[in-house]
């Protein structure tokens, strides 16, 4: 990779690009080609207390590697895009869906996916995008696909919404973008302690959020024409196939396409919602009067401002109104050969 092809986002004088350029090659010659961001509070501290072991068959796997880990919420974002900007070529991200979108966020907002490829290592609580990339989610089958796997383009997504203070805000996502009882379900579960296995975790977080949550009127565009004006339960833009620890929600959706699959649950009583969730985890869900299926680019959401919640990849970010956008082949992953 030629340092001179990389982007230097906001630096605009000459004298400041050449200092940073010539940063970039005393950091280039001393760190590794292959780069680790490992979340250790990710599945309740579990991967912190086998970090050790973990590490070891990385580098027993892999070979050269460094690590970085993360301390905090966000972290993942800055070393990301720090490291492929030095010029890191491979990211394996060690942690769960939320540190896997750190690590896009960080690097498709500096505008920087062409410039590595990602690998990743489910150790999360849901651990659903590597569903869709035929990767496994123990460790030993994760590590053959990171030395064995091959590198493939896959989409990812954009969404603009508004903020908790009701600001616009800017996000990006490698899976999906829900609202509404999603949304309100991934909060609850972030605010657990998750001490339960992923699909536990997600399905008393779900049960919880169906006794507390209240349908609200969205309306829905995509690519410009409205598919549904009423009360819903949820709605998720898909780029993947799972969602919340397992549930097959897309069934049908694919990471390479260039589209995203909506999926659009409408208004049910909470006895009606529950006696769902079962089809929702088998994906027999599409055959159901009460669920929309779509495909298209753009999706415009809108709603009362501060009543319809949305989380991205697991993790809440705002509220209605909201644009989404597929990124077509906008990050290079590492999956099953």
């Amino acid at each position: 990779m030629a340092l001179s092809v990389i982007p230097f986002v906001g630096l605009s004088r000459p004298c400041e690009w050449l200092s940073f350029a010539l940063g970039q090659v005393r950091i280039r010659s001393i760190v590794s080609r292959t780069l680790v961001i490992a979340n250790l509070r990710s599945q309740g501290g579990a991967t912190g207390r086998r970090w050790s072991e973990i590490e070891a068959r990385l580098r027993e796997a892999l070979g050269t590697l460094e690590c970085e880990i993360t301390e905090g919420r966000r972290d993942a974002v800055r070393i990301a895009r720090e490291a492929v900007r030095s010029g890191v070529e491979r990211i394996i991200v060690a942690g769960g869906d939320g540190t896997l979108n750190e690590v896009v966020s960080g690097i498709l907002s500096g505008g920087l996916g062409g410039y590595a490829e990602l690998g990743l290592l489910p150790l999360g609580t849901g651990n659903d995008f590597v569903r869709s990339l035929g990767i496994p989610v123990d460790l030993d089958g994760a590590i053959d696909v990171l030395r064995n796997g091959k590198p493939r383009l896959v989409d990812a997504g954009r969404v603009v919404c508004r903020g908790p203070d009701g600001c616009e805000v800017q996000a990006w996502f490698a899976n999906e973008v829900s609202f509404g009882l999603s949304g309100l379900v991934v909060d609850l579960v972030n605010r657990a302690s998750k001490p339960l296995a992923g699909r536990l975790s997600f399905l008393v977080g779900t049960l919880r959020g169906v006794a507390r949550y209240r349908c609200q009127p969205v309306t829905l565009r995509l690519d410009g024409e409205t598919v549904f004006a009423g009360p819903l339960v949820m709605a998720s833009s898909a780029n993947g196939q799972w969602f919340g620890g397992g549930m097959h929600l897309a069934p049908n959706a694919v990471i390479d396409d260039g589209k995203l699959d909506l999926i659009v649950i409408r208004e049910l009583t909470r006895l009606q919602l529950v006696g769902k969730l079962r089809d929702l985890y088998s994906g027999a869900h599409l055959d159901d009067p009460a669920v929309g299926a779509y495909r298209g680019r753009i999706l415009e959401a809108e709603a009362e401002p501060q009543t319809v919640w949305l989380e991205v990849d697991g993790e809440p970010v705002g509220t209605l109104p909201a644009r989404i956008e597929v990124l077509p082949g906008a990050l290079t992953v590492i999956g099953a050969a």
